[in-house]
């Protein structure tokens, strides 16, 4: 097995040159094994254990032993531990599920450069388990394939069966912990293991080989699927400002399985992929959201940039209460002075109000739907979206528009656009706010 294992290092992840490993482990069988073929390897790692205190003083109990093993074998060791069962019911979730996204976050949190790299003990035994698991919840083709590699989180004991891992830690006289809840058939993955696939093995003459020969060939065409998808991505996708841009018939005229591995990276996956297409073949201006990116129609494009770019840029909020001033707000730049005599009005980016009629503190932000001004020259008001239609502004640009509002939070410019009639220049006025406005790429 060692042998196998430094060949799998070297093929594989290329020996972990100039990398700083840190290993998962509980002090079961499968991650002490991983962390002594690394040592017998001549791999430097540090250790990272979580203590869920589930199983009270046996948790406390594999922590301490961890702790022994560490100094045993002259390696670092970072151990926490979580109030896990409270936080599952905090958050309305299931032990495995609070214990993984708490494991995961923590050793995240370790991860922090590309060149570290976080190892996990997960075998072809528990390739195979959480292939079954998958099928039974329902999954697309991605979930068919198994545990695999990731970018920054490798598990180089997935070509290994439980059998062959027992067999090295029986030979070499290894010690390690064991989690007697791994014989509790409440739970779904110990259920199949220990009874549905060893009823599979009865019927069926190598099963497991089998199973991982399916697994393999799904990651395969999961595969080369992906390719095709960031193939796709190359051609038809521009990027700008951090805002993707496609042309929405070259998009939505793919297969929704096609479609889900092109915008994986934007949240969309098999249960919202249909709701994407129907909101998308409506009118320009309309919008779909995933948890993570905003999907925007303009015309014949799809516009897609990041929630939280949204949110920033929907929130933020900046006061000015004396003059002159110059501030950056986004990618535009804004610059107060106050002048005694108006300039000519030959350069849209130059705005000028009657001083006298200002309010201070004035808010800057960006518009908002719902916002409404009272035009230079008339007696109503009028939406700020048709002011941005009046003036053909691209949907590209709209939201950076920034409005200008007083203390009564009347909107009294849209910067770079119009003025409110309520702060325009009269014959004598004396004091003038002067504004010019310039913005620049991203």
């Amino acid at each position: 097995m060692l042998e196998k294992f430094k060949e799998i290092l070297k093929n594989d992840f290329n020996n972990f040159l100039d990398k700083q490993l840190y290993l998962a482990i509980s002090g079961g069988k499968d991650s002490i094994c991983l962390s002594q073929l690394l040592l017998a390897a001549g791999y430097s790692h540090t250790l990272l254990h979580c203590n869920f205190q589930l199983r009270g003083v046996e948790s406390d109990r594999d922590e301490e032993f961890l702790i022994k093993y560490a100094a045993k074998n002259n390696l670092p060791i970072h151990s926490t531990k979580f109030k896990t069962s409270k936080i599952a019911t905090e958050l309305n979730c299931s032990i495995q599920e609070t214990a993984r996204k708490l494991r995961y976050d923590w050793f995240n949190t370790f991860l922090t450069s590309k060149n570290h790299i976080l190892l996990t003990a997960h075998h072809s035994d528990d390739a195979i388990e959480t292939f079954f698991i998958n099928l039974m919840r329902g999954t697309s083709l991605h979930g068919l394939t198994g545990i695999n590699n990731q970018h920054n989180i490798k598990r180089p004991l997935l070509s290994f069966g439980v059998n062959q891992i027992e067999e090295y830690l029986s030979l070499n006289k290894i010690e390690y912990r064991q989690d007697q809840s791994n014989f509790d058939n409440k739970y779904v993955r110990n259920y199949l293991r220990n009874q549905i696939i060893p009823s599979f093995q009865d019927k069926s003459e190598n099963f497991k080989p089998k199973v991982t020969k399916t697994i393999s060939s799904l990651n395969e065409v999961s595969s080369w699927i992906q390719k095709q998808a960031n193939t796709f991505r190359q051609i038809n996708f521009t990027q700008s400002a951090g805002i993707f841009s496609v042309d929405k018939n070259a998009l939505l005229r793919q297969d929704n399985i096609f479609l889900t591995y092109i915008l994986k990276d934007f949240g969309i996956h098999r249960s919202n992929v249909n709701n994407l297409k129907t909101a998308l073949s409506s009118n320009t201006g309309s919008k779909f959201l995933t948890n993570t990116h905003q999907f925007l129609l303009n015309r014949d494009e799809i516009l897609i940039n990041q929630l939280n770019q949204v949110q920033n840029l929907n929130n933020k909020t900046y006061s000015i209460s004396t003059f002159p001033k110059t501030l950056t707000f986004g990618n535009s730049q804004l610059e107060f002075t106050i002048l005694k005599k108006a300039r000519p009005f030959s350069n849209k980016k130059y705005q000028q109000f009657d001083l006298n009629q200002i309010e201070l503190p004035l808010t800057i932000r960006h518009w908002q739907h719902g916002d409404k001004i009272q035009p230079l020259g008339m007696s109503g008001t009028k939406l700020i979206s048709d002011v941005l239609i009046d003036n053909k502004i691209a949907q590209t640009d709209k939201s950076n528009i920034l409005v200008l509002i007083n203390p009564q939070n009347i909107i009294i410019a849209v910067v770079g656009l119009l003025i409110s009639d309520k702060v325009k220049l009269e014959a004598g006025t004396t004091s003038i706010l002067h504004l010019h406005y310039s913005t620049s790429s991203v």
